[in-house]
């Protein structure tokens, strides 16, 4: 609503049609939403390159190729135009070309995997040429933040390993997978996802299988070089294809690629997508088989045909997620063809259906009604990115810090009594992450080990009605956040946390929100920037997260117990507390009985 107060000429009549537009909530993608936007076609595969060009997204929506050991880039988000950037020297590759590409989160480097030729690259985007090689074979890789790489491993014992690309040490964390290893995936929470993607060991997992590892779990294992047994351990969640590749779009539906042509099942002839709903219950209720299979029903599975897909051609469909677009990539092994999945955009249906709308208003001299419909659809665009239609950084009253870049944090509870969603912004001079901004405003934040360890520090922050409780996973991994709390009724309320597997924190006041958990829910990590404003599943802990000026970050909390989950909804402006508001409103009072006086 402030913002119409930039539009004072026209302000008289927008506000007789404001009250009947509501501001849309920003809500999660379903399965059914994606359709077939634009089709394009890769380079045709090099040498090395084994008939197939491997690509991964920039933060900014351009795809980076990967053709045998040569490196190009995007010109321009959906151009479908590229530049050669060069070779990867010391690149080695076997004759199938290579295994995988993976760019980092904060888009400054890549890994490229060769398939067993022994080798993997991590490189600069901006510059192939500026290389590190690391010793170690590979079928898939993903990366967990901008240091440590997941590479599920088929050669010598399929396995997933963990690369610190820092020491150039490679550590194991899942072994004895009853099979051929597939693909490697990291969810919003930490979670590791790995499958099998060729099962010939009877009376374990089966082609297709994808289990997820808890990140607790898993990052024990590391800290302790103690791996976990995919067989004896893990949530089994989908049994579909030959579980490569697979990975989480931006609302946490996953996708699943590839074909089981010899492990008996015949399970092909379609690409998966699976709800996030779906994939949430299968880790609220574990079973010892994987619920979700190529026989689910429509809510839970979309299948989507892939008519490429053949025992001859042997081109199954292959996915990938662009989050700078907003676009499931589908495309098939060994053929350039790619189609894009999106969600079309209600926003831009609204402004052609405005832009008629005002022509024929004009045309009938409703001068009035023309400039407030014109004031409504042209607003969002005169201002700040946000994630929101209609709310930005003017609609924020609690600021914290000072500097000048600013961005805004929202919570969202997601409790069924009412709008739970609360914002406060953050000033900044220099660098500053997710973590040192919700430090920042939460009146106390606590650190401790996980599982219940010791308490690692306490901080203060601005508003002592935000609680925050993080948990440390120790190797340089950061912290995560378990718990939140916001003492609503600002009457001195105050929370009392546990820890992860146990989970029963609460609130002292019942009047007042708190949510913690991993196992029973967990906070699901958002983010929005101005080059991608919608939101975004961040690809790392807000201990990683680098603001920049106009970021919005957003916690909302996922229920395994209701399935309620979705981006953070509008939310609702944390109050400056009342002696700070009374002193505003006492020096505004005393500085106009000063003007007065001086008539």
């Amino acid at each position: 609503m402030t913002r119409l107060l930039r539009f004072s000429a026209a302000l008289a009549c927008a506000l007789t049609l404001a009250a009947s537009y509501a501001a849309p909530q920003a809500k999660a993608v379903g399965i059914d939403a994606y359709q077939p936007t634009r089709n394009f076609t890769l380079p045709a595969g090099g040498d090395s390159s084994g008939g197939n060009v491997l690509f991964d997204a920039l933060p900014d929506g351009r795809l980076l190729l990967l053709n045998g050991v040569n490196v190009s880039v995007e010109t321009a988000p959906k151009s479908g135009a590229f530049n050669a950037l060069g070779d990867i020297p010391g690149f080695s590759l076997m004759s199938w070309g290579p295994g995988f590409l993976a760019v980092s989160p904060d888009g400054t480097r890549a890994a490229a995997g060769s398939n067993a030729g022994g080798t993997i690259a991590v490189f600069e985007t901006a510059n192939p040429a500026s290389v590190t090689i690391f010793n170690g074979d590979d079928f898939a890789g993903e990366w967990i933040d901008n240091r440590y790489l997941a590479i599920a491993n088929g050669m010598s014992g399929p396995r997933v390993e963990i690369l610190d690309t820092q020491t150039a040490t490679m550590t194991p964390v899942i072994t004895n997978i009853g099979g051929a290893s597939a693909g490697v995936a990291i969810d919003a929470a930490g979670n590791l996802y790995t499958g099998n993607g060729y099962g010939y060991n009877t009376g374990g997992s089966s082609t297709g299988w994808i289990k997820a590892f808890a990140a607790g779990d898993w990052q024990n294992a590391l800290a302790t070089n103690t791996p976990l047994n995919f067989e004896a351990t893990g949530t089994p969640v989908a049994d579909l294809l030959s579980a490569y590749p697979f990975g989480f779009d931006g609302s946490g539906n996953m996708f699943v690629g590839g074909a089981d042509f010899f492990g008996g099942s015949n399970d092909k002839g379609y690409a998966a997508l699976i709800s996030a709903s779906a994939v949430a219950d299968a880790l609220a209720n574990p079973q010892a088989a994987p619920p979700i299979n190529g026989n689910s029903p429509a809510s839970v599975l979309r299948k989507i045909a892939s008519p490429q897909e053949t025992l001859d051609s042997l081109q199954p469909p292959t996915w990938n997620y662009n989050a700078g677009t907003g676009e499931l990539l589908l495309g098939y092994y060994q053929n350039g063809a790619v189609t894009a999945y999106a969600v079309p955009e209600p926003a831009t249906l609204l402004l052609v259906a405005a832009a008629g709308t005002f022509g024929l208003l004009m045309r009938r001299r409703s001068r009035c009604l023309a400039i407030a419909l014109l004031v409504l659809t042209a607003a969002p665009m005169a201002v700040e990115a946000s994630p929101y239609d209609a709310f930005d950084f003017s609609d924020v009253d609690y600021w914290v810090g000072t500097g000048s870049n600013r961005a805004a944090l929202v919570v969202d509870f997601y409790y069924p009594t009412g709008n739970a969603s609360y914002v406060w912004g953050y000033q900044w001079d220099g660098t500053a992450t997710g973590e040192q901004m919700f430090r920042a405003i939460a009146g106390t934040t606590l650190v401790r080990e996980r599982d219940g360890g010791s308490e690692l520090g306490t901080y203060s922050g601005s508003d002592s009605r935000l609680y925050l409780r993080a948990s440390s996973f120790g190797g340089g991994l950061g912290n995560s956040t378990f718990g939140i709390g916001y003492d609503v009724d600002g009457d001195g309320g105050s929370f009392v946390s546990s820890f992860e597997g146990v989970e029963t924190g609460a609130a002292t006041d019942s009047d007042d929100y708190y949510r913690e958990g991993w196992f029973t829910g967990y906070w699901s990590y958002w983010i929005s920037d101005p080059s991608a404003p919608a939101w975004g599943y961040s690809g790392l802990g807000f201990s990683g997260r680098e603001l920049t000026n106009g970021s919005w970050d957003g916690w909302s909390y996922v229920d395994f117990t209701t399935g309620d989950s979705g981006t953070p909804a509008v939310p609702t402006p944390a109050q400056v507390p009342e002696p700070a508001a009374f002193a505003l409103a006492a020096s505004v009072a005393l500085a106009m009985f000063t003007i007065r006086r001086r008539k």
